[in-house]
């Protein structure tokens, strides 16, 4: 009950603001059709971190790992402390750690938030401030990132390959990563196209 719970509400919000999705911008999520069968996406939800007339980038929000900081990072004594295991950011660059900080104190991160109270920074030096609130509800380190060249997303998007929705602080930060993809695949132009059930 709890899952199913869990499923409506976050479609709910989705629902609620989805018409307001224009074309992608930072901040924007990323869902993979059902169609689209490339292993390294498929059933992914990324977040757009970085975009321009150069292309694109973005991090998965929905590929947790079981893997601790010191092992992929070890050069990174900074993450030592750090209690919980690293998300695959994507296939690019796997040994470059990103971060998304949740509500960070003020002029510890620079640049504007991704969107709400969400920042993105690649210093992991940050984190000594963080302190009590180390920790994955806060804090969560992306191993690598997506990319696309100029005009490659848009193509993608075109081709239906991505739905594009608008991001929230609670979607990006969702308690259960793992359940994103179902909850926001069955989205399509704001009207529920199809329904996962729970085995």
């Amino acid at each position: 009950m709890l899952r199913i719970a869990y499923l409506v509400a976050l479609a709910s919000l989705l629902l609620t603001s989805v018409a307001r999705a224009q074309g992608p911008a930072v901040g924007m999520l990323l869902v993979a059709r059902p169609a689209l069968e490339d292993p390294n996406f498929a059933e992914s939800v990324l977040v757009l971190v970085y975009h321009d007339s150069n292309g694109s980038l973005g991090i998965f929000l929905n590929r947790p790992t079981n893997l601790r900081p010191s092992r992929v990072f070890p050069d990174l004594e900074a993450l030592a402390g750090y209690p919980d295991n690293v998300f695959l950011g994507g296939p690019l660059e796997p040994r470059q750690v990103l971060m998304l900080l949740r509500a960070p104190a003020p002029g510890i991160v620079e640049g504007d938030p991704l969107v709400e109270d969400v920042y993105i920074t690649a210093d992991a030096g940050v984190l000594a401030h963080y302190e009590s609130r180390l920790d994955a509800e806060h804090v969560r380190l992306y191993a690598g990132h997506a990319a696309w060249g100029p005009g490659q997303l848009q193509g993608e998007i075109d081709a239906g390959d991505w739905a594009l929705l608008p991001g929230r602080a609670d979607i990006v930060f969702a308690a259960d990563p793992l359940e994103l993809w179902h909850a926001t695949a069955t989205l399509h132009d704001g009207l529920i196209a199809s329904r996962r059930e729970p085995n």
